[in-house]
């Protein structure tokens, strides 16, 4: 394989993982409509989506592991490479969280308390910003930008547990109520995981950049 062949294949990664980023933050966005839309066709978009996902997952990682055999990269490409690696399989799960959370939102559309609404709206308005940071970030790493998804993150799970504490206090009020808004829940608790793959992604770019990585503190266990 030739340099020319090789910075080919970044070119062709490159725009396989934007179009992963591109699909997953639209299946968060159909996913939230889902919740307020009975229709059925919003989660077969969901899942139309998750298989461009998957689709683009094996293609990126073919050419990844070719690459990787046939160049013998140097030091920096190969830990670049590495680093792609973990970014596509983060990405192709964070479809899976967005597919998980449609299809449970279409499932709790009326048993969603409309109080709930407007917040599990505005969580996926932050999460898919958090994914497009994650993205523009692998494009062109800087510390300001990595910060600023790691506070967003900090948004998303104080929004995610404050609208937990809200459902459990509503189930010990209303126990015959706790099996659908426990599913209600799972609902927020998806689209949470999904920005937490956004946050690893940016974990990984900044040990890539920097050499190393700052714990991030999570005082309260998840869901």
């Amino acid at each position: 394989m030739t340099r020319q062949q090789f910075d080919d294949n970044l070119e062709e990664i490159r725009a396989l993982i934007h179009r992963m980023g591109d699909c997953v933050v639209e299946m968060i966005d159909l996913g939230v409509r889902c919740a307020l839309d009975p229709d059925p066709q919003l989660v077969q978009r969901v899942r139309n989506l998750d298989n461009v996902v998957d689709d683009s997952e094996r293609r990126a990682m073919e050419l990844v592991v070719e690459s990787m055999l046939r160049q013998s990269p140097v030091a920096s490409d190969l830990r670049f490479l590495t680093s792609t690696l973990s970014i596509i399989g983060e990405l192709e799960q964070a479809g899976d969280d967005a597919e998980k959370m449609a299809s449970r939102a279409h499932r709790i559309q009326s048993d969603l308390p409309d109080q709930f609404r407007t917040i599990l709206y505005d969580l996926a308005q932050e999460v898919a910003e958090i994914l497009r940071s994650a993205i523009s970030l692998y494009d062109h790493y800087t510390d300001a930008l990595a910060d600023r998804i790691l506070t967003l993150d900090d948004n998303v799970d104080s929004t995610y547990k404050s609208a937990r504490r809200q459902f459990i206090t509503i189930m010990d009020e209303q126990p015959g109520s706790a099996r659908t808004l426990f599913r209600c829940i799972s609902v927020f608790h998806a689209l949470e995981h999904a920005a937490d793959r956004a946050v690893e992604i940016t974990k990984r770019l900044r040990i890539h950049y920097r050499g190393y990585d700052e714990p991030v503190p999570d005082t309260e266990p998840d869901l």
